[in-house]
């Protein structure tokens, strides 16, 4: 555009060159010629002749000189047309291509220009509606007719308007004179209905992942309590056994009935995190916040794994403040998430010790601390520690039992509580998982500091 605008400044300058050229060589041609039939000529019947000859050649010669002159003006003159012809076929034949139409007209609502191939909508041609009305080319669209008008009382704006069933989104811009008054209006028109046919599409889609979700949540929950019924029947009938055949078999075959425990509790947990992860990821989670006594949280869920730690002669340490802290939270999710870490700490640790504390740290976060002394985590899986289904040691020659969802689970559900949690780690030192939650009171309440079950 800027090589084209200083091309347009050159062009015109020429006739101003073409007159400054010429005052220059007559001027020229005056002065040195007299000059020089002075110093050389004494004659006078020579000197008039020769003034005679030099009048004539300074004619031959401005006249050469012009010719050129103006032969090169006429010629930027055509280059320039052409060019200029390029540009509008060019225009035309993008205007003609493109699903739009480009319109304008005047104050009493007469169309001076129509272009673009969504014309074709409308059965004309570029051109062929110019000079008659809206009102008369739009009469079956009493829309189009009020945006017209809209537009002429000064505003500017977007709408969307179908026409013969085509969609299209029409911008209006209102012309106006020096003195602001309003000439007329410019309008856009582009055919979306090529985006919308995407939009529609896009739509069923989400609509049909969204039912494939729901299905799969629904089968979930169904197995789930398919599942958790037969199970707990089996665990029913299997304590009413242990409790007949206890005192009927020795040790080795009571712990039978230990390990049929064991493996249904295991089977309902996984169920049971399916299900929580199949909720989370379709939104499908109802959270319900309330006053949550975090201390009597935390015993509920240590009690359920403090016999599981001493099965493995581990230490299980609880630190707890001498009053009662409460948070807002959903209890259900702070619950699936202490739990899961806690079962962690113990499931990680062949030796030593896990410890579970709770302090304020300042007047605005409560913060739960699960400490144990397991086998770590490597500085290189930190990043992928709360992805779900992820395990450092996967595949079926992993130590230790699970399906990777326990800490992704506990991310999700102290996310949900408002909450953050971190974990500091270092393989073969053991572990530190830090939940934070936004600190709501407090009250006295009768406890001891420190309670170690063994």
């Amino acid at each position: 555009m800027q090589s084209h605008g200083h091309l347009q400044i050159r062009e015109k300058s020429d006739p101003a060159k073409l007159v400054i050229v010429y005052v220059v060589v007559s001027a020229l041609w005056i002065f040195f010629s007299d000059q020089l039939l002075g110093m050389f000529v004494s004659d006078v019947s020579r000197i008039t002749w020769l003034q005679t000859a030099k009048g004539l050649a300074f004619i031959v010669i401005t006249g050469l000189l012009l010719y050129g002159l103006i032969r090169r003006y006429l010629g930027n003159l055509k280059r320039l047309a052409v060019r200029e012809n390029l540009r509008e076929n060019w225009s035309q034949m993008v205007l003609e291509s493109l699903p739009v139409i480009i319109w304008a007209f005047d104050r009493n609502g007469v169309i001076t220009l129509s272009e673009g191939k969504g014309l074709d909508v409308l059965g004309v041609k570029p051109g062929e509606i110019v000079g008659k009305t809206i009102a008369e080319v739009f009469r079956e669209y009493p829309q189009v007719v009020e945006d017209s008008r809209r537009a002429l009382s000064g505003e500017e704006f977007s709408t969307t308007v179908r026409l013969n069933d085509v969609a299209f989104e029409s911008h209006y811009g209102p012309l106006k004179d020096d003195h602001g008054k309003v000439v007329g209006c410019l309008g856009l028109a582009i055919d979306i209905s090529e985006r919308e046919r995407y939009v529609e599409q896009l739509k069923e889609t989400k609509a049909e992942a969204e039912r494939a979700n729901r299905l799969k949540s629904e089968f979930l929950i169904s197995l789930s309590h398919e599942l958790r019924t037969p199970v707990n029947i089996i665990m029913g009938f299997v304590s009413v056994l242990e409790e007949f055949y206890k005192h009927k078999v020795d040790a080795e075959h009571r712990e039978f009935f230990t390990s049929i425990e064991e493996a249904s509790l295991r089977l309902l947990d996984t169920v049971e995190k399916v299900v929580d992860a199949s909720r989370l990821q379709t939104n499908d989670f109802d959270v319900k916040p309330i006053t949550v006594n975090v201390v009597e949280q935390l015993e509920e869920c240590a009690a359920r794994y403090k016999e599981i730690a001493a099965r493995k002669n581990l230490e299980f340490e609880m630190d707890i403040p001498d009053e009662d802290i409460y948070v807002k939270a959903d209890v259900y999710a702070l619950d699936r998430a202490i739990c899961h870490l806690i079962d962690n700490a113990v499931k990680f640790t062949e030796k030593g010790r896990v410890k579970v504390a709770l302090s304020c740290r300042n007047k605005h976060w409560v913060e739960i601390s699960i400490h144990d002394t397991g086998i770590g985590i490597t500085k290189e899986y930190l990043p992928h520690i709360f992805e779900s289904f992820s395990q450092e040691d996967g595949g079926y020659s992993r130590r230790f039992e699970g399906v990777g969802l326990g800490l992704a689970l506990s991310k999700n559900f102290i996310d949900i509580c408002n909450g953050r949690l971190k974990v500091d780690s270092r393989k073969g030192s053991g572990s530190v998982f830090t939940i934070s939650l936004p600190y709501y009171e407090k009250s006295r309440r009768r406890s001891t500091d420190l309670r170690v079950f063994i």
